[in-house]
């Protein structure tokens, strides 16, 4: 059984997700040493042109696959890229039992040894921060899913499994194409129905949920036999972080911008990375962390941030 890992991420063509997709690679292949697959939504001409390109352009310099994932009638950009990380063992190229962790491409891993504690693993799913949105049990998911009310759930960022459970668990058909999968799980969990919107909610349906994604993947997750609450089995591996505020107590987060010194940014195991990248004490605070974790491209890095904001203007 091999301890390969694939690391999925994935943006729209929003500056915030674009822009620091080829850096979070970067980290994810260099520091933590996983190889990424990156899937840009919306079609190739989207991202041949402004700033869209300047990142695709990056990606193809640094060699990372990137695959397009067209756009979906009724469901926005932004929920089609949530979700397609949860549906990339559909790819028959990828062995069952490869790792397969997803990420986002605004979160940056700056820890290696805390990526890798799934290897050698034996549960059938290894849970990073299991506890960040309070989950409780599978039972409890089940029955207020069922209901129509809104549940507690498990980080999508960073639930390991090898591909053949992520293909178990989603009831992928790799006979029939990504997107159909992809709609076929926004069908059977609801997703973007307004008659299934919960109590209290006040949007339309599941597309505005904060992390639908995660809501999905908690779903199937606990619909699973072999899985698990915690303490109660053998197939699941909850990892729970310390958190007394929110982010966990061990994150660089944008919400606590006066963190963002020299001597966290050592101890962090990961960075919730500030948005628009267009804003000069962003890309400052970025900037220096990314020149601590890999020096070496600090110099690319510099110039890839002024031709991306210079292409979108």
């Amino acid at each position: 059984m091999t301890d390969k890992t694939i690391v999925v991420t994935s943006a729209t063509v929003d500056s915030d997700y674009s822009f620091p997709l080829p850096l979070t690679c970067l980290l994810w292949r260099e520091l933590i040493g996983f190889e990424p697959v990156v899937y840009l939504v919306g079609e190739p001409s989207m991202w041949y042109s402004g700033a869209p390109n300047v990142c695709y352009e990056a990606l193809n310099k640094h060699r990372f696959e990137c695959r397009f994932v067209p756009r979906i009638d009724a469901y926005s950009d932004g929920t089609v890229a949530k979700h397609v990380r949860e549906h990339a063992a559909i790819d028959v190229s990828i062995p069952a039992d490869t790792w397969i962790m997803p990420a986002d491409a605004d979160l940056w891993p700056l820890k290696r040894e805390f990526y890798h504690q799934h290897e050698g693993a034996k549960e059938k799913a290894v849970l990073y921060y299991s506890n960040g949105d309070n989950f409780r049990s599978k039972e409890e998911t089940l029955a207020m899913f069922f209901s129509g009310h809104r549940f507690p759930t498990i980080a999508l960022c960073h639930a390991t499994m090898r591909a053949a459970e992520w293909r178990d668990t989603f009831d992928l058909l790799p006979a029939t194409s990504l997107v159909d999968n992809l709609l076929l799980t926004f069908i059977q969990a609801r997703v973007n129905e307004a008659r299934y919107v919960p109590d209290g909610e006040t949007k339309a349906a599941w597309e505005w949920w904060v992390n639908s994604d995660q809501r999905v993947l908690t779903w199937c997750l606990a619909l699973q036999p072999w899985f698990h609450n915690k303490g109660q089995g053998a197939d699941v591996r909850y990892i729970e972080r310390s958190k007394r505020r929110g982010p966990p107590d061990d994150r660089l987060d944008r919400a606590f911008p006066a963190d963002w010194m020299t001597f966290a940014m050592q101890m962090a195991t990961d960075a919730h990375i500030f948005k628009n990248p267009e804003h000069p004490q962003h890309w400052k605070a970025l900037s220096k962390l990314f020149k601590l974790k890999l020096p070496h491209h600090a110099e690319w890095a510099e110039a890839y941030h002024k031709d991306y904001v210079s292409a979108g203007q």
